[in-house]
């Protein structure tokens, strides 16, 4: 806890330390519904593996369905050569998936 003077002489206000805790933590991403573990996101994966080999990343997204509730599809491309395709409820979602099936079609 921080305590400051507040401008009125007779009282102190104190303000709670609102830094994450590890056990406070949601067990589940909140883009992509995952299991949250220490291992980094698909996406971050991919552009790391993709750097390594000096390949380019691309993806190209789509939604359908009525605007307040749309189905995104994302396609991952490397190289322009697709690997991966998913669909989500959100962008982010879809484009996290995709990269999860561009991994397993990479064999990782």
């Amino acid at each position: 806890m921080r305590f400051f003077k507040s401008i009125y002489p007779s009282t102190i206000n104190i303000i709670a330390d609102r830094r994450p805790r590890l056990s406070l933590l949601p067990s589940q991403c909140p883009i992509c519904h995952c299991k949250m573990t220490r291992q980094p996101h698909p996406r971050t994966t991919l552009n790391n593996v993709a750097q390594q080999w000096g390949s380019i990343v691309t993806y190209e997204d789509s939604s359908t369905g009525p605007l307040n509730n749309p189905t995104w599809t994302a396609i991952v491309y490397l190289n322009g050569i697709e690997h991966g395709r998913a669909n989500g409820a959100t962008r982010s979602a879809a484009r996290d998936r995709a990269a999860q099936a561009a991994l397993r079609a990479l064999g990782m």
